[in-house]
């Protein structure tokens, strides 16, 4: 499973209320959700981190080149010049 998904059910369960006998479950999953944010970060700082992988993590490492984010804003509408009429 990938960290995104594994986010985004525990958070989609975390908005379930649960009974009070189930609060150290409910404890587990915000602290899980919270540590794969903590993961994704890290892995966004560092290439080693990057490489790593949870043991129950897809083995899929995307190594496609990001695309630049100034390439996306010289293509936007917004970074094109003004037609003259």
């Amino acid at each position: 499973m990938e960290l995104a998904k594994a986010k985004e059910l525990l958070d989609s369960d975390l908005t379930y209320t649960y009974p009070a006998r189930f609060t150290d479950l409910q404890t587990a999953m915000k602290l899980g959700s919270e540590a794969i944010t903590y993961i994704t970060r890290l892995r966004a700082c560092s290439l080693e981190h990057r490489q790593n992988r949870l043991p129950s993590e897809d083995s899929f490492i995307n190594t496609a080149p990001s695309e630049h984010p100034i390439k996306r804003i010289l293509e936007s509408p917004l970074a094109t010049e003004p037609k003259e009429t």
